[in-house]
């Protein structure tokens, strides 16, 4: 390269071209010179001006790559943009010049091969409509909260992504941005919970909160399965860790906006249930406020105890508050809700009874399910007074007990479990199970954990009726469950009356990878190998059949010395040769290497 050149002012652009290849350092003393040549006429010299630059962090040679950034040649604009990008390795900021261009082709360009330092800008153009396409994967910044939740508000960043960057960050960090962000103030929160006790209408004043609440109702109204679970983990896993046991302002500030945004719904959703929920959970005493109940008597009742339940009685209330709620009319008429409402305290059980009576707790599960299921949820307390109303249920009506037996086995889990099968009277524990197994809305992991803790606590002439229903039902999934736990003969009496037709099904699903024991298997091929369907002989022919095993022997593989060539080639040639030489001797084991190698001269390290 010429240098007396670019001093003189008159640099050719293949001198610059070669400049640009050298280190940042050893270039910066021509940056004076190269900034004064960045306007000349010659398009391909100002691009290799541009080129030369590149890297340059100082303010004279940045304002001179910026300017570059609005040349009328699309080449020159374009060694701007790339001479920027490598400036941005050292200064990340400088690179805004490009992706806040006032022209779309540089904005667009800026975004591709972006210098990762300054990757963090890139965001900042969901909110320009000519490059939000190219920035939907775009890196958020260390302290992501107050631009995602601008660009949500103004209708450029969706639901699920907003939802997506609540749930990054730890609560702590949620409520620290709550507490600088726009808030109602205090006498207006205290001023709302007063006006909910009257009637329920949105809040006074506005929250960034309601901004949350209001987009987590949105995905659980329409959301898809995975946007609904990112909704529910937001709403229970940061939302709700902010609202602490005792009342705390910005606890008194998320149930504002929970009530507020349930107050502007104009009709039941899944969405406006779980604010609902939520809200009733951690100010259990709404159950009193007029505002409240006019949402519907079953629908603040349902969400009173799926939310109580959910979230195990987040709030502890003073004795004499637990029981105001239990005189509520509402509470003392529904034994699902006062189930609930004593969760909020000790003694239980004790409590409920000392409402209701037993005499009227066990007539309304005679009469309904409705509230069964909720005692059964209960934490365990000794005595178990709900066993005791379970065995009253049985004395009057047989057919009741078995119901709600069934449901039992649908709830409990554990030790607690097991415990119940042992109390369940052995003639009716598998009318109890098909009972539970009758149910659509049972979880099949629910059925299976009744299925192993019942299995071995029924003798074998109700365990072999209860595989033959599950058959003769088709339920095979769960007949599977049973077949697996049930001894060999007791499997074969138990399919001995069953037809060909329904038991086809049966053997081709357990024909796969989650076949029997193998001991199970043989003895239901045994049983099957006589039968008439097709299918069923060709399955117990192929489980009984003895496959010949093929013995393989292995042979030590030969070992043979090097020759006398080889050794002489490996001790004396050049280090250059060596891999060269070795290679015939590291192809099939030899003898004799490691002598050949003591033989070289000592070579340089």
């Amino acid at each position: 390269m010429r240098d007396l050149e670019i001093w003189s002012g008159e640099p050719s652009p293949d001198s610059l071209a070669q400049l640009a290849t050298w280190t940042l350092a050893r270039r910066s003393p021509y940056f004076g010179k190269l900034r004064a040549l960045v306007d000349r006429p010659e398009v391909a010299l100002r691009a290799a001006v541009l080129r030369a630059l590149a890297g340059a962090t100082g303010v004279e040679g940045v304002r001179a790559i910026v300017r570059g950034l609005d040349d009328g040649e699309a080449s020159v604009r374009m060694a701007a943009l790339d001479a920027l990008r490598l400036t941005a390795r050292d200064a990340p900021n400088r690179y805004a010049h490009a992706v806040f261009h006032r022209t779309v082709e540089i904005r667009r360009a800026s975004l591709e091969a972006m210098p990762p330092a300054a990757s963090k800008l890139a965001i900042y153009l969901r909110a320009d409509p000519a490059c939000a396409d190219l920035t939907e994967n775009a890196a958020w910044p260390s302290a992501p909260l107050p631009l995602a939740f601008d660009l949500h508000g103004a209708g450029t960043l969706s639901a699920r992504e907003l939802l997506d960057v609540a749930f990054r960050v730890s609560p702590p960090e949620l409520a620290a941005f709550f507490q600088k962000e726009l808030r109602r103030s205090p006498e207006q929160v205290e001023t709302y919970a007063v006006l909910v006790s009257e009637e329920l209408v949105p809040a006074p004043g506005r929250d960034v909160i309601d901004q949350l609440v209001a987009t987590v109702e949105h995905v659980l109204d329409h959301g898809d399965k995975a946007d609904v679970d990112l909704a529910e983990r937001v709403l229970e896993q940061r939302l709700v860790p902010n609202i602490a046991r005792k009342p705390t302002p910005l606890g008194r500030r998320i149930w504002t906006s929970l009530c507020s945004q349930i107050a502007r719904g104009t009709a039941p959703s899944r969405g406006r249930s779980a604010l609902l929920e939520t809200a009733i959970a951690f100010e259990p005493r709404c159950l009193a406020s007029a505002g409240v109940l006019a949402l519907g008597d079953r629908t603040v009742a349902d969400a009173a105890i799926a939310g109580l339940f959910r979230y195990q009685w987040p709030v502890r209330l003073p004795r004499a508050q637990i029981e105001r709620l239990l005189q509520l009319p509402l509470v003392r008429e529904d034994l699902a809700l006062a189930t609930a409402i004593v969760g909020l305290g000790g003694s239980r059980l004790k409590r409920l009874a000392k409402l209701l009576g037993e005499r009227t707790i066990v007539e309304r599960l005679i009469a309904s399910d409705r509230g069964w299921d909720e005692l059964c949820r209960l934490p365990r307390e000794t005595p178990a007074l709900e066993l005791a109303w379970l065995a009253k249920v049985e004395k009057a009506n047989i057919a009741r007990y078995i119901v709600l037996a069934g449901r039992a086995l649908g709830v409990l889990r554990d030790t607690r479990l097991f415990s119940f099968v042992d109390q369940i009277p052995r003639r009716h524990r598998a009318d109890a199970f098909l009972a539970l197994v009758a149910r659509t809305d049972v979880d099949v992991q629910r059925v299976a954990a009744a299925a192993t803790a019942l299995v071995h606590r029924l003798d074998r002439g109700a365990a072999t009726s209860v595989l033959a229903v599950l058959l003769r039902d088709g339920n095979l999934s769960v007949a599977r469950m049973i077949a697996r736990e049930l001894p060999d003969k007791w499997l074969v009496a138990a399919i001995a009356d069953i037809d060909d037709a329904l038991l086809v099904p049966f053997v081709a699903i357990i024909d796969g990878p989650d076949a029997l024991p193998r001991e199970l298997e043989i003895s239901l091929a045994n049983s099957l190998a006589a039968r008439l369907h097709p299918d069923l002989q060709a399955w117990a022919a192929r489980v009984l059949e003895i496959v010949p095993v093929t013995e393989v022997i292995v042979r030590a593989p030969v070992t043979a010395a090097i020759d006398e060539t080889q050794r002489h080639r490996i001790a004396t040639c050049s280090h250059a040769e060596l891999v060269a030489a070795l290679e015939p001797a590291l192809l099939v084991p030899v003898t004799g290497l490691v002598g050949a190698l003591g033989e070289r001269a000592e070579g340089p390290s």
